[in-house]
């Protein structure tokens, strides 16, 4: 049956309380040949990421990094919260996570999905906590997206997906300089919501501590890169500034009157995702936003 226009709009208001967030979760590799192995899976593992987001139905994107020569990375952004969706990852991404789990270091017990709880505790344990989470919609889910685009008649085609995304590994001065950061994360915090929506082309953004000096910046953005990141230079500039005062090898600032540099900082720290998934590919930030609009 289909659903009216008052109940979609009461579904709305009752989701916009509800939290959207973002899961760090961390594989320790075994050896190199097991990082080697790991990472080929994985990028031949587009269809089963798919099939596994699509069924598991509260997953905005998903990716998967190597950090480091021993240390791969699942990201996802995701309506709920964070326990209760990586409770739910054995169910829906069992044929992603079994294999990779094979080449992990004290390793969840496989099959995860004859094992949800052993998982959950375990993938609990290695997950790392977000400083700092942006939502270009935040309370909006991923289903209401793709039934506001289905509703409107929009196909969505991951082929001709226009969403990037941005998986930049920034070396910090030390544990002392990520302390710091810390203390100014509510000033951060300011500068990044009010530069994300002036920017209009962010998905969603989060600023992770990884452990041994790193933190990531791990966004989603509607590309070009050039053009997102010469927007990032005008629009986010002081919170770059207050990030790069932590910063080894950082670029010169201020960031806005040195975008060149910053662009060029940002291209050399960017890892690309050994696999990526979208729940709605192709839809880009003001696409949802003028959906959004046209249903209210």
């Amino acid at each position: 049956m289909k659903t009216t226009l008052l109940e979609e709009t009461a579904s709305r208001k009752a989701i916009a309380t509800s939290p959207q967030g973002h899961l760090t979760l961390t594989f320790a590799l075994k050896s190199p040949a097991d990082a080697a192995a790991a990472r080929a899976e994985l990028q031949a593992s587009t269809d089963a990421l798919y099939e596994a987001g699509d069924a598991m139905g509260t997953v905005h994107y998903c990716r998967f990094i190597a950090i480091d020569e021993e240390t791969i990375c699942m990201l996802a952004d995701f309506d709920g919260e964070l326990e209760a969706v990586v409770g739910e990852l054995p169910r829906h991404f069992g044929a992603v996570l079994d294999p990779l789990l094979a080449h992990v270091s004290d390793a969840a017990p496989t099959p995860v999905a004859r094992h949800p709880e052993a998982f959950t505790t375990w993938a609990m344990a290695r997950s790392r906590k977000s400083m700092i989470g942006y939502s270009a919609v935040p309370g909006l889910t991923a289903q209401q997206i793709k039934s506001l685009a289905t509703e409107a008649g929009i196909e969505m085609d991951r082929v001709g997906a226009a969403q990037l995304p941005l998986l930049d590994l920034m070396p910090m001065k030390g544990k002392v300089a990520i302390l710091a950061l810390s203390g100014g994360l509510k000033l951060l915090k300011s500068y990044i919501s009010k530069g994300g929506d002036s920017v209009g082309t962010v998905h969603f953004a989060f600023l992770v501590d990884l452990g041994q000096d790193r933190v990531g910046f791990f966004t989603i953005y509607d590309g070009p890169f050039d053009k997102y990141a010469q927007d990032f230079a005008d629009q986010l500039g002081p919170a770059f500034d207050l990030i790069f005062k932590f910063t080894a090898t950082a670029p010169p600032t201020p960031t806005s009157r040195n975008a060149a540099p910053f662009t060029q900082w940002v291209k050399d720290h960017d890892l690309v995702p050994l696999a990526f998934y979208c729940a709605y590919p192709g839809l880009l930030v003001q696409d949802v936003k003028a959906l959004l609009a046209d249903a209210a």
